[in-house]
């Protein structure tokens, strides 16, 4: 049984924002609950009847959450911010078999030996 107290921070009137809204928040690390996501998917012209979809987090989140979207208030618009995010993150390649670091030119993991062959 689930034992948060969910508080609705934005709602959204499309399954695909709310998508991305739900991505972005799990990317701070905060846990998200979409209310009539189904609903809404099932048939979008019922967002009115239902309130759209609510972005529901837990009550201990929500200060973070409203705080992210102060922060980013184009997140639904803006396809930049996840280009933006991943860019900042170092990406390092790695072997498929064992996890060792490998360079994007390398063919041959040097741990393991094992190839893309």
């Amino acid at each position: 049984m689930d034992q948060h107290e969910w508080i609705t921070v934005t709602t959204c009137e499309l399954p695909a924002q709310a998508d991305v809204l739900r991505v972005a928040l799990e990317n701070e690390g905060i846990t998200v609950l979409l209310e009539n996501y189904n609903t809404v998917a099932t048939n979008w012209l019922w967002q009115n009847a239902v309130g759209g979809i609510r972005v529901n987090v837990p009550t201990d989140q929500v200060e973070k959450a409203k705080q992210f979207l102060q922060a980013n208030p184009g997140v639904l618009r803006a396809p930049e911010y996840f280009l933006k995010a991943s860019a900042e993150k170092e990406v390092v390649e790695t072997c498929l078999a064992c996890g060792a670091p490998m360079t994007p030119s390398e063919d041959k993991c040097s741990k393991c030996g094992w190839t893309f062959q």
